[in-house]
């Protein structure tokens, strides 16, 4: 009986309740509820819902039970008062909720969901928690048709299974996804994941395919019982392990137990992940709880969170509100439980009043229609699965640290938008978390490492203890004590007239300040005790005014320091800079200048105190003229520069490289900078006169722009006709109120990409530009030379901290020297404008410059680097006309263009080389001057102006793993697919494989897990393969139980055959005396005769209809087995109808052994080996399996037949004694039974030769894919030569011996020793209709089909027209073979095997046509062909096979010989002659054999004949015995009557006028013949004349 419990006194005691009075409570027991709190008189019914529901303290799932409970009472109030309960067809009815104690049980769930689908009142159930009880419930409610709501399991798979099920929980997918993508997210690679085996929701192995999706590798799956005993030392022995590994990501499936264990542990071992993730347990505050500070920084995914901000449409309550609610009734924060529970009641009502209607069918339907429910637990819908689905969410236990009390807290951290606060990665280690919960130990200016120690913040340490952190220092601490700081006072020169004069300014100011800063990582420990003060003047461009600004500087430093300025950072230009080095000589000034590039400062005797961060112009000249012969612009050119320091030298040391290098100058232009009188119209006109199509200018900007602005309206120079080189000191700068020409191009200063200009970029880009400004207003770019001025700070700042360190106790001047000293010799550093190392000039080592090309559309763009002795470009060019340039290189007296990538240099029609894109089929990696290359095989070059070709579909190519070696074919080469389908091509190589196939796989040919490989293709295993259930194993069982049984019955058939046949005989009369006369008679007969009689009875044994029918089963099985083997192999495109078909005909139980265990979930082993082991050991199961069913049956056989018989008795004659009778009979079972066993075995081998043999030799085919490694061709996941493919060539090599080698072998010998008794019958099977000269031709026709099928691959090339080419030639030979050999004892046999033989040689004709191109060049149609093909295939088997079928049955064969017989009569009497084909007969034949060697024998047996009638009865009255048993005599003796026995010749008569034709007769009629049943009646002499088969007759 249940329980109705009022809703506001439930299980605990609400502060609401003492105003609930309208409650009633009405209890008789602790095991069931109702939730039925309504006002009085407001409702006309009630709807009811049932639950099961652990919430008895000590339940496994008691929290999450109480939670579920709570919930409901919640609902339940919401419902009833709220909304004045659920609104149905006019009428309102309150919502009541049945709950009752489950135990946390499934078996106890079952009982009662059972109860609840039975009660009529119960409309509905909520489900329980876990997934676990909710498939209990559900599978006891099934055939009840009443909806289950789960607000409490995620097991995708049974929602699935259950139709009636809808659940509000996401599936496990969903929290995985989210946990590896947030792993990716955060840089991590790999994951371990631990499943708690109770957790089922967990045991889904789909979920773990997220990972791939999120590009994260699982590194292992472990599996823990938290029943079993050892429980904790088995998540120890895992996470040892993981620690071992390395693995730095941890996901954890649990409940409960291993959020508790894996933190615990993980502690005590010292094992310290970066972040570990936990499914649901978290959600638990108990688990918080016991963990304590352990539990700081782990993860769990929640799909609810009380502060996500979401709002329902149905409730109007956010996430917080039903937080507050709930906390307000229950005294804690609701868990995702509550809210998921809440929210499943929430559809129920919901579709309830949109429907109207109680209905199972019309609410499901609307269930599945309902695309979004709003709610304050989220915006969901359901799947296809009826399974809520919406992004999880991530939330993170972090420490909180309030009024200096550290407490755990669990905040929101994914996604952002809703976040609490960011994620914490990785997670400190165990060191350092104690190291931060001592306060005492680490201050608020340091940090502790992973190591637990603690490091002070730049400038501080422990005055009392190192680890204090509790002093500051003002400059650099040594062995833990403090170094007071030197402040130097510098000058500073910039040109401010220039445009970029203000971001030079900003430039050093910065500098100056990251230099004193000395907690922002900015050379801080280097330049720890230097402190710098900036004095800044105009140097302009002329030597007075820096001289003058020089003057200011040392003064200002007089009057504060009373000693001379310690250093200088400038001039701007180089005469400024002469100026001033000359005046610091005086000074002892070290001085760096950022931008004076004059090769005269380099002079130490005139400036010795001078360096520089810039390039000197003894390198930039031969740069310059390097890069110009470089792109071969042309070989003469015109120099305008202007007469200052600057522009003379750097066009000095162009000239001489240039020059010396055979080059012209045709003009140098010189002239004064600022001189009004200058003529610019006058400067182009005289340019233009030269002709030339290079101008090279060396000056500063503000010239350059008067020469442009000339140029631009001149009608030659001003048409982009020509080319404008430009040197450091304007290209790349701000050219205002210019006409800038397009295609200039020139040198700039380098500008390196390392981490310190990187850290600079950024910080300049985070700086108020009002304050730091910048010449263009892109903070993602600098000035030319700014970089340079940042590096001169910091080198002169380096130099001081040198004097400081090396502590030389100089002052004053020696000091100031010490300082350029140690700055020229010891000083060399990562600056940001790059390497900055000096040599004893002062001048950079190895200086580099950035090669710069303009266009009117992106301005400046950087094409390569320089040196003084080399350049390297990077990209094309843009020319002057605004298309992508054709740079020129010399070539002899020719210049090619130096094209961009995708073109190639050809002679144009003006006799100049010009640059022109590739041509189909060819390709040009890079901008260079070489010519296009024909694309390598499967490389897609079908359209012009290929760079880098992509891959065609069907061909694989290795991703190289830098973008430089796409180009690379050589050594990553494109290799074809064995399954084309397999590689889609493209030019994305990390993703050009085929759904289902391992992206990172060779040719794509290894499947994704789920997945097994059959023809070539991945397919899916289905539920059946992958499950190892008892059903599955039960179908094996009995597929094993019928293939035996089959087996017996076979057996079985025979035995029972050949004891009837025995049953009909006469058994005493074989014994009798005349037996042993006869066989004195026929030992008499020459034994080549013998043989040939024997022979000729075999042969007419043949034409009977029974064994001619297996000999032409054998050669359709022959057939097939050529076709499909060698076709199946052919890599070719073949039609689906003819891929299907020799699909079809391909076959053979033994090739889908492997399906099953490769798609087996529990399958730990290499399906490969367990696969090639299970082909190499079916031959000896199949045998074993023969023997004992033989045996078997052999027992049965014995007491059913070899008993006494009423009819033993009344044998007439009878002879035997009954226990010699019983004797014959189990002799007669027991050659029944291994005759019948021998042939099954014999037939097994035939048929399943080839397959063995392919699966044994397939192990040694490997194929080399270059850079990527040897794989196995048969199984792509396995590379040659490890251990893997070792333990397979074994098993093979074991293989080849015993079946390849063997079974021909086996052959072989059974035909050899034919006579022999125990072989006389099995071996009929393989030779008894052939020829007696070709016995062993099914030897050999193993060893074609061993050519055609299994060494194909090892002989032909893997190209296919190589193989088909091989194929025909075998093929050819063998037809060849046969027709010569003729070695079938039927005719219609030869002409079958023939037109097999055919028919094989035109389909690999017809192969070799389509395969090999052949088709495509000239036009054959091959779709014509392959139909050809398949109807030359299906007239084979149709037609061919039963006419050969037929001609065996005589009535048949009368009337095709009649109507032969007819058509040749009427072509006789027109003249034609038929050939003889009574000759292919190879009975005929030996028909003629025996009668050569009877004419031969004759003459030596004359008295053969006599003495057999002598030895008859003296009175000439026949013995009846004797008659019976020797009919040689009796019957064939009037046949030879007319041998003269007298003589050594014979006399022919009429009678005897063709002596074959008579022993025929003889033979026919008994003389040489078998009984009845087929045995001999010469008894033991059957070895010598007839088939051992009746030996026991």
């Amino acid at each position: 009986m249940y329980v109705y419990v009022g809703l506001l006194l439930l299980v605990h005691t609400s502060p609401l309740s003492s105003a609930a009075d309208h409650s009633q409570i009405s209890q008789v027991s602790h095991k069931s509820a109702v939730l039925d709190s309504v006002p009085y008189g407001l409702y006309n019914g009630s709807i009811k819902v049932s639950a099961p529901v652990s919430y008895q303290l000590g339940d496994e799932f008691f929290g999450y039970g109480m939670a579920m409970t709570n919930a409901w009472s919640m609902l339940v109030e919401w419902v009833n008062y709220d909304r004045g309960g659920i609104h149905l067809n006019g009428l309102n009815y309150s919502l009541k909720i049945q709950y009752v104690e489950d135990f946390s049980d499934p078996s106890h769930v079952s009982q009662l969901c059972q109860s609840f689908a039975a009660e009529e009142e119960v409309q509905f159930i909520f489900g329980p928690f876990s997934s676990s009880l909710t498939s209990a419930c559900v599978n006891a409610t099934e055939d009840k048709e009443k909806i289950i709501l789960s607000g409490g399991s995620s097991d995708t798979d049974m929602y699935r299974e259950y139709e009636l099920l809808y659940g509000t929980l996401p599936g496990d997918a969903s929290y995985m996804s989210t946990a590896f993508c947030a792993l990716k997210n955060f840089g991590a690679e790999s994951v371990a994941v631990i499943r708690d085996t109770e957790y089922t929701s967990c045991m889904n192995s789909t979920a773990l395919l997220n990972a791939d999706d999120c590009g994260i590798n699982i590194s292992g799956v472990y599996d823990v019982d938290p029943q079993s005993p050892f429980y904790e030392q088995n998540v120890t022995a895992i996470l040892e392990e993981l620690k071992s590994q390395g693995i730095q990501s941890i996901y954890g499936c649990s409940y409960g137990p291993l959020c508790i264990e894996i933190p615990e542990v993980s502690e005590s071992i010292d094992y310290n992940p970066s972040a570990v993730f936990f499914t649901n347990c978290l959600s638990s505050s108990d688990v918080l709880s016991i963990l304590g500070d352990s539990a700081s920084y782990l993860f769990a995914l929640t799909p609810w969170a009380p502060t996500d901000d979401i709002r329902g449409t149905f409730t109007g309550w956010t996430a917080q509100d039903f937080s507050d609610r709930y906390s307000a009734i229950y005294n804690t924060v609701p868990p995702y439980q509550a809210a998921s529970t809440f929210a499943a009641g929430i559809v129920l009502v919901d579709a309830i009043e949109t429907t109207q209607s109680l209905q199972e069918e019309i609410l499901l339907q609307y269930l599945q229609s309902k695309r979004q429910y709003e709610t304050f637990y989220a915006n969901f819908s359901f799947d296809s699965h009826h399974q809520a689905m919406f992004d999880v969410l991530l939330s993170q236990v972090q420490p909180i640290n309030t009024n200096g009390t550290t407490e755990q807290d669990v905040v929101l951290v994914l996604p952002a938008a809703v976040s609490d606060a960011p994620p914490i990665y990785p997670a400190p280690t165990w060191s350092q978390r104690a190291c931060n919960r001592d306060t005492n130990y680490c201050s608020s200016h340091g940090q502790c490492d992973t190591s637990g120690e603690c490091i002070c913040d730049n400038n501080y340490y422990g005055a009392a203890n190192p680890s204090s952190c509790d002093t500051y220092c003002d400059g650099q601490i040594v062995d833990g004590a403090c170094r007071s700081s030197m402040v130097y006072y510098i000058g500073g020169m910039v040109a401010y007239q220039y445009s970029e004069a203000s971001e030079y300014k900003s430039s050093m100011r910065l500098a100056v300040d990251l230099i004193n800063n000395k907690t922002d990582g900015w050379f801080d420990n280097d330049t720890a005790q230097v402190t710098l003060v900036l004095q800044l003047n105009n140097s302009a461009c002329s030597a007075n005014t820096a001289y003058l600004a020089l003057q200011n500087q040392n003064q200002w430093a007089q009057g504060i320091t009373g000693r001379n300025l310690d250093g200088l950072i400038g001039a701007e230009c180089s005469s400024g800079s002469k100026t001033t080095a000359s005046y610091g000589n005086s000074l002892y000034l070290p001085q760096i200048s950022f931008k004076s590039t004059s090769t005269e400062l380099s002079d130490k005797d005139a400036y010795q105190y001078f360096a520089r961060t810039c390039a000197s112009d003894a390198a930039q000249g031969p740069a310059v003229a390097s890069l110009l012969m470089k792109i071969g612009v042309s070989p003469y050119i015109v120099v305008v520069s202007t007469d200052d320091d600057y522009a003379e030298g750097l066009s000095s040391s162009f000239a001489t490289s240039y020059e010396n290098a055979g080059n012209i100058i045709l003009d140098s232009i010189i002239y004064t900078s600022g001189d009004p009188s200058v003529d610019y119209d006058g400067i182009i006109d005289r340019i233009a006169q030269t002709g030339t199509p290079a101008i090279l200018l060396v000056m500063y900007q503000d010239e350059v722009s008067n020469i442009f602005n000339a140029a631009s309206t001149h009608p030659i120079l001003g048409t982009d006709a020509v080319i404008w080189i430009g040197v450091d000191s304007w290209i790349d700068v701000e050219l205002s109120d210019t006409i800038i020409p397009n295609g200039i191009i020139g040198l700039s200063p380098f500008e390196a990409n390392n981490s310190q200009t990187i850290k600079y970029r950024s910080l300049w880009e985070s700086l108020d530009p009002n304050e730091y400004i910048d010449t263009d207003g892109d903070r993602s770019t600098f000035a030319a030379y700014s970089l340079h001025i940042v590096d001169a700070v910091v080198a002169l700042a380096l130099a001081y901290q040198k004097t400081i360190n090396d502590n030389t106790g100089l002052t004053g001047t020696l000091l100031q020297q010490y300082t350029y000293t140690a700055l020229t010799r010891d000083i060399s550093f990562e600056g940001v404008s790059g390497d900055i190392d000096f040599d004893s000039q002062g001048d950079l080592v190895n200086p580099q410059y950035r090669i710069v090309n303009y266009d009117t559309v992106n301005k400046w763009v950087d094409k390569g680097t320089a040196k003084s002795a080399s350049s390297e470009l990077s990209m094309p060019f843009t020319w002057p006309d605004g298309t992508y340039a054709y740079i020129y290189h010399r070539y002899g007296d020719q210049l090619l263009p130096y094209c961009p990538a995708g073109q190639e240099p050809v002679l144009g029609s003006s006799g100049t080389y010009v640059c022109k894109l590739c041509n189909v089929g060819f390709y040009n990696p890079e901008a260079n001057m070489a010519y296009c290359k024909e694309c390598p095989s499967g490389a897609d070059c079908n359209d012009v102006g290929i760079a880098i070709p992509c891959v065609l579909a069907g061909y694989w190519r290795d991703q190289p793993p830098t973008d430089d070696e796409l180009s690379n074919f050589d050594k990553y080469k494109i290799y074809s697919c064995d399954t084309a389908d397999n590689c889609k091509g493209g030019c994305m190589l990390n993703a050009s494989c085929a759904d289902h196939t391992l992206q990172s796989s060779p040719t794509c040919a290894v499947c994704k897990e789920g997945y097994y490989l059959d023809d070539g293709s991945c397919l899916k295993c289905t539920s059946f393969e992958e499950s190892n259930s008892t059903a599955l194993n039960v179908l094996r069982v009995v597929s094993i139980t019928i293939f035996t049984a089959l087996l017996g019955a076979v057996l079985w058939f025979s035995v029972s055959f050949s004891m009837l046949s025995f049953q009909k005989k006469t058994a005493l009369q074989s014994y009798d005396k005349s037996r042993s006369h006869a066989v004195e008679r026929q030992s008499s007969i020459p034994r080549v005769l013998r043989d040939l009689l024997a022979e000729k009875k075999n042969i007419k044994a043949g034409k009977k209809v029974i064994k001619g029918t297996a000999m032409t089963g054998k050669l359709v099985v022959s057939f097939i087995q050529v076709v499909s083997g060698s076709f199946y192999t052919i890599n070719a495109d073949w039609p689906k109808t003819s891929h299907n078909m020799f699909k079809i005909l391909n076959v053979n139980p033994l090739n889908s052994l492997q399906a099953t265990y490769n798609c087996s979930k529990n399958n730990t082993s290499d399906p490969y080996l367990v696969g090639l082991v299970i082909f190499f050991m079916a031959p000896i199961v199949f045998l074993s399996l023969l023997v004992l069913v033989a045996c078997v049956v052999y027992i049965l056989a014995n007491n059913r037949f070899a008993q006494p018989t009423n009819e033993d008795s009344h044998t007439e004659d009878s002879k035997l004694s009954g226990e010699e009778l019983i004797e014959l009979k189990r002799s007669r079972v027991g050659w029944s039974i291994w005759n019948t066993s021998a042939k099954i075995f014999l037939w097994f081998c035939l048929i399943a030769y080839p397959s063995l043999s392919s699966s044994m030799l397939v192990v040694y085919n490997c194929r080399d894919l270059g850079v990527t490694g040897v794989f196995l061709r048969d199984d792509y996941s396995i590379e040659c030569g490890s251990h893997v493919h070792s333990s397979s060539v074994a098993v093979g090599t074991l293989g080849t011996i015993l079946y390849v080698i063997g079974i021909p072998l086996l052959f072989y010998l059974t035909v050899r020793y034919r006579q022999h008794p125990m072989l006389e019958n099995p071996s009929s099977l393989l030779h008894e209709n052939f020829a007696r000269e070709w016995v062993y031709y099914e030897c050999y026709d193993l060893i074609r089909k061993l050519l055609l099928t299994s060494v194909m691959p090892y002989v032909a090339p893997p190209d296919s027209a190589s193989q088909c080419l091989y194929l025909l030639l075998v093929d050819m030979m063998a037809l060849i073979i046969l027709a010569y050999s003729r070695p079938y004892a039927n005719k219609n046999d030869d002409l079958l095997s023939t037109v097999f033989i055919s028919v094989e040689c035109a389909l690999f004709l017809m192969a070799l046509v389509v395969v090999s191109g052949i088709s495509d060049d000239d036009n054959y149609n091959a779709l014509a062909l392959y139909n050809t093909m398949l109807v030359l295939v299906v007239v084979s088997l149709a037609c061919v096979v039963p006419w050969t079928f037929a001609m065996k049955f005589s009535y048949f064969r009368n009337k095709v010989n009649a109507v032969a017989s007819r058509a040749a009569e009427k072509a006789s009497k027109l003249g034609i002659i038929f050939p003889d084909f009574h000759r292919l007969d190879a009975k005929t034949r030996l028909d003629e054999d025996i009668e050569v060697v009877i004419r031969q024998s004759m003459a030596d047996r004359n008295s053969f004949f006599a003495s057999s009638m002598d030895e008859e009865s003296p009175s000439g009255v026949e013995d009846s015995e004797s008659s019976q048993h020797i009919p040689f005599v009796n019957k064939c003796s009037a046949g030879l009557s007319m041998v003269n026995m007298n003589s050594g010749d014979h006399t022919e008569s009429k009678e005897v006028q063709n002596p074959i034709s008579k022993w025929s007769e003889s033979h026919q009629s008994g003389c040489i013949s078998e009984s009845n049943d087929g045995s001999s009646p010469m008894g033991h002499t059957e070895d010598v004349l007839t088939a051992p088969s009746n030996h026991f007759s």
